[in-house]
């Protein structure tokens, strides 16, 4: 049984977005918006004072602001799929995921991870994507509709059969 997609960069984009705004991150976005709120008001109160200097610097914090909140988990996306793709020398490749009696089995190109059932922590299924945490934090994507050799509902039963805590929640 296996589960089989292609990352390319319109996916790996899809995956940034989607723990953009997600746990820590949440909280840092909304810090870097008030700081830029704070910034551009504090500029705009600097050059009604008549303070061009000091209206410029606030004007560069809040330039910084916006880059943090919105543009600096863009580009490390952008960077980190760079270098996956240099690597494997192509701009996409196939990522299969293989249940075994140990656990699962991320396999891409040249690279190739083991994840043991014990270290599997939750299941999140929201409409075709399911998410397998584990429990250092990392996260594995299955969609429901790229199964090989077997149906979702095979693929699901085994995984919760063999990670009984993989508590399934969402849809």
């Amino acid at each position: 049984m296996t589960n089989e997609y292609t990352v390319d960069r319109r996916l790996y984009r899809q995956w940034a977005r989607e723990n953009a705004f997600r746990g820590t991150r949440l909280v840092m976005f909304i810090v870097w918006c008030v700081l830029f709120l704070a910034m551009a008001g504090l500029a705009v109160w600097r050059f009604a004072a008549g303070d061009a200097g000091g209206g410029a610097v606030y004007v560069l914090f809040a330039a910084f602001c916006l880059y943090r909140a919105f543009l600096r988990n863009v580009l490390i996306a952008e960077r980190q799929f760079g270098q996956m793709s240099r690597y494997y020398g192509k701009k996409s490749w196939t990522r299969r995921i293989g249940l075994t009696d140990g656990g699962l089995v991320l396999t891409e190109e040249k690279t190739r991870q083991e994840i043991a059932w014990d270290d599997l922590s939750e299941m999140t299924e929201k409409g075709d994507l399911v998410v397998l945490r584990t429990r250092g934090g990392g996260a594995v994507r299955l969609y429901k509709s790229k199964c090989a050799g077997c149906e979702w509902k095979d693929f699901r039963e085994t995984i919760l059969h063999n990670a009984p805590q993989t508590v399934p929640s969402g849809n």
